[in-house]
């Protein structure tokens, strides 16, 4: 392990070990793997439906970014 790698994971530990913070890191966790979940899930339905991102961005009228 390097020794930035190493000091990352130190200063998150040490973050956690303070209830609050590790309240806050769980809640933050859970919202990116629900948002994740949710974008795949929309993903896979489009992909099902044959169609491309621009062609979704153009059916629903909105830019493809």
């Amino acid at each position: 392990m390097t020794r930035d790698h190493s000091v990352f994971w130190d200063d998150l530990a040490a973050d956690l070990a303070d209830p609050e913070a590790l309240c806050q890191h769980v809640i933050e966790a859970m919202r990116i793997a629900t948002t994740d979940r949710i974008v795949g899930t929309l993903d896979d339905a489009r992909a099902d439906a044959g169609l491309s991102k621009a062609a979704l961005a153009r059916a629903v009228g909105v830019s493809r970014r």
